[in-house]
């Protein structure tokens, strides 16, 4: 359909809505009363009691979570979530446990049911290959009797378990910290490769971080992508701040030391007088700390000036000739790949070329062994949790002190269920356990049903941006396009029920019978890298949908203009097939929203309809969008907590924006569906009468960040993450609405309902 007639039409349609909606406020005011909570006269004709299976499982769930002694008009997070914080203790093993915790939990647990009772005889590649993952990483007593044992061949042999698994030529893989023998003479490749090599064979991102976006038909370009911002560092993404705190880096080095003592002895290497090179030691963590520096400086000062910007070889090798590029690209992608980025036929997204430099900078100051001990550590880190309790424990005893959490494990089964259920980076079996989770859990207009939605939400979202200020109509018609150019997906992708095309996916993965689960965890790691950097040269569909269907969270991918919400979220209390539809829009709606507007957002304007880097916003919309922001970054800095700190509001804004704009979008969305499907007649739930849609809509969008952390995990988050904490993106968010006061009947200046709001959208 043509823009501006679709512009047109979406005129026509928001006068009649708008109409509509007036009338609907009226019709509910004269039923509603000046309590918080709406009285009904029992024998009230006007009201429609829900009483089936389905909505009262919802109003269960809703009651467990209520503090009725709150004043939802004081603070609504505590009314909402009240009763959930105080009946939900946090495991032993976690330093925070929310509600979302207890979704991925139960997922998890039905994953782990689909895994154990699947028939092999009809199961795919895939899934067999799953349970032969699964199964062996349980496996305690194998585990314990491996120890260090196997991680210490492959690094100091390449030959873990009688030549199934020859990764390392001799002496690249060496660990100089517990192994005499290593010698940089014997070294036959350049840093840079050794950089490439880590992240192909084992799936380590050491000092660069590189994925590979995806294929899109409508695109010219395909996108390979170089940061330092993504980096995830031996203490995770995004945590720099951690490597400036002394007793955290104590912590680290004391962990990294009692590391190496066990392996060295698993390994059975005789130290130098029998001790570990202090010098060495801390040699090895301070290339860490200077690294988290570069990225700090890089990316996250308030002045950081980082553009997504389309290179080739040959002008990486221009602009920035100290780096090894030919070393580093021909050692981390397949040749067919690296040939065509070679004859200039790719492009490479390179967000700063000040990080690449600063990184080369730091590769000079240090000696190769103090490299090549960093870049090992980061490979024995990401191998400590599938290790004997020796190793567990020591990582358990870090945890507590990084995240205040007690020095407990985590359970074995719950490690290996998040392991082959994936991630967005690595969706690793995720899709072949998807079909016997579904068709075992699932009502089969579950996915029909939860697309319908996410429709309605991207047509209100697209509705909003119409009605926006701060977008000239360039920017607006330019919006509208690529907002009807966004893909979805919803649930999980088709083809991951179809047993031929899992076969095929999978054929290549390596699963070698009796061999121990770090290296089976090596291997998968391995082909999930070489099935990401594929995507840069395949017209196959397969990965459309990105990320594991079995995750619990929903994610936006710039580069193809996509939006996917998994099966996994798809989950009470957020969602359920039946429930009423103020909590499938009040909950996933808003998320579904959250995450499609990111599309059209400080970051997602540099991307155009098709994922190309292309700047589709005026110079005069983005300086009236900057303006609006300082309203948010105000907002959100001045909630606090005693003696911890404060929201950092410019570092959350963009979130906060997103939260904002997600449940205006699913706001907008519910009252047309209430408007389309009115029968004249109110509908309430008879477990909680007391309440209107209206109402449950706001209770089921704080359902999503009911949740406690320790103080050491909360200053992490105000440290570090770029959300607000779920109290505030509950309080902050609904700070904003006017219709959630009306909802609640807030009185103008309670706190709920202060006089002075934010509007972006």
């Amino acid at each position: 359909m043509n823009v501006k007639i679709k512009i047109f039409l979406f005129t026509v349609f928001a006068i009649l809505i708008s109409a509509c909606f007036i009338i609907s406020i009226i019709l509910l005011t004269s039923i509603g009363s000046n309590k918080n909570t709406q009285n009904i006269e029992s024998n009230s004709s006007n009201i429609i009691y829900k009483n089936d299976s389905i909505s009262n499982e919802f109003a269960t769930l809703l009651l467990q979570r209520i503090n009725k002694s709150v004043d939802p008009c004081d603070d609504f997070y505590e009314y909402a979530c009240g009763n959930w914080i105080i009946n939900n203790p946090s495991p032993n093993y976690t330093s925070s446990w929310t509600v979302y915790d207890v979704v991925s939990q139960n997922v998890g647990k039905l994953v782990e049911d689909s895994i154990n009772n699947c028939n092999i005889n009809d199961a795919s590649e895939g899934l067999i290959k799953a349970k032969q993952f699964y199964n062996t990483c349980i496996n305690v007593t194998l585990t314990e009797e491996n120890k260090g044992i196997v991680l210490g061949k492959l690094l100091h042999t390449g030959r873990p378990e009688n030549d199934k698994f020859n990764k390392f030529l001799y002496n690249n893989g060496k660990w100089p910290l517990i192994d005499s023998s290593w010698n940089l003479s014997n070294i036959n490749i350049s840093i840079e490769s050794q950089i490439g090599y880590l992240k192909k064979e084992f799936g380590i991102d050491t000092f660069i971080y590189t994925y590979a976006m995806g294929y899109d038909i409508q695109s010219n370009l395909t996108i390979l992508l170089m940061t330092g911002e993504m980096l995830p560092l031996g203490l995770g993404i995004f945590s720099q701040e951690n490597y400036f705190n002394d007793k955290i880096m104590d912590a680290y080095s004391v962990l990294q030391e009692k590391v190496a003592y066990l392996l060295a002895r698993d390994s059975n290497l005789t130290l130098i007088d029998g001790k570990i090179n202090k010098n060495d030691l801390k040699m090895m963590l301070q290339v860490e700390i200077d690294l988290a520096k570069v990225i700090q400086n890089v990316y996250m000062k308030p002045n950081s000036n980082t553009t997504d910007d389309l290179y080739s070889l040959i002008t990486l090798q221009q602009v920035l000739p100290g780096f090894a590029w030919k070393d580093y690209l021909s050692s981390l992608l397949p040749k067919t790949i690296y040939d065509k980025i070679l004859d200039g036929k790719k492009l490479i997204n390179l967000d700063s070329l000040t990080y690449i430099l600063e990184v080369k900078k730091l590769l000079l100051k240090y000696q190769f062994k103090d490299l090549q001990n960093y870049m090992i550590w980061r490979l024995i880190k990401y191998s400590l949790p599938y290790m004997s309790t020796e190793y567990t424990q020591l990582l358990a005893d870090f945890s507590a002190i990084l995240y205040g959490q007690p020095n407990q494990v985590t359970p074995v089964n719950e490690t290996c269920l998040g392991y082959v259920r994936g991630n967005y980076e690595m969706p690793n079996l995720g899709y072949a356990i998807t079909e016997g989770f579904v068709k075992k859990n699932f009502h089969t207009n579950t996915k029909d049903d939860a697309t319908i939605l996410i429709k309605d939400v991207k047509e209100s979202l697209e509705y909003i941006m119409l009605q926006s200020e701060w977008m000239d109509e360039v920017t607006k018609s330019n919006a509208l396009k690529k907002a009807i150019f966004m893909k979805t997906f919803t649930a999980y992708p088709d083809w991951v029920m179809n047993k031929t095309l899992q076969n095929i996916y999978y054929k290549d993965l390596l699963a070698p019978q009796g061999v121990s689960f770090v290296s089976l965890n090596l291997m998968l790691r391995s082909w999930a890298v070489v099935k990401n950097f594929e995507l840069i040269d395949t017209k196959t569909n397969f990965l459309d949908f990105h990320g594991p269907p079995v995750a619990t969270d929903a994610w936006y991918t710039a580069t193809t203009n996509s939006f996917s919400i998994p099966i996994g979220e798809l989950q009470p209390p957020f969602y359920k097939y039946g429930y009423p539809d103020a909590a499938n829009y009040g909950a996933v709606g808003a998320v579904a929203g959250h995450e499609m507007s990111h599309g059209f957002d400080a970051t997602g304007h540099q991307f155009d309809e098709y994922g190309n880097i292309n700047d589709w916003w005026t110079n005069k919309s983005e300086e009236m969008f900057n303006e609006k922001l300082i309203c948010m970054e105000k907002q959100f800095s001045k909630y606090c907590y005693p003696n911890i700190g404060c929201i950092n509001g410019k570092n959350t804004v963009n979130e906060n924006v997103a939260d904002l704009a997600g449940l205006k979008a699913a706001l907008k969305a519910y009252e047309i569906k209430k408007i389309t499907h009115h029968s004249g007649k109110e509908e309430r739930l008879k477990l909680i009468p007391e309440y209107t849609m209206d109402q449950l809509f706001y209770l089921n969008f704080a359902s999503f960040w009911c949740g406690k952390e320790s103080k050491e995990s909360l200053k992490m988050t105000l440290d570090e993450d770029s959300h607000s904490p779920g109290k505030y993106r509950v309080i902050g968010t609904l700070q904003n609405i006017p219709e959630f006061s009306r909802a609640f009947n807030c009185q103008i200046g309670s706190k709920m309902n202060p006089i002075d709001k934010c509007s972006i959208w």
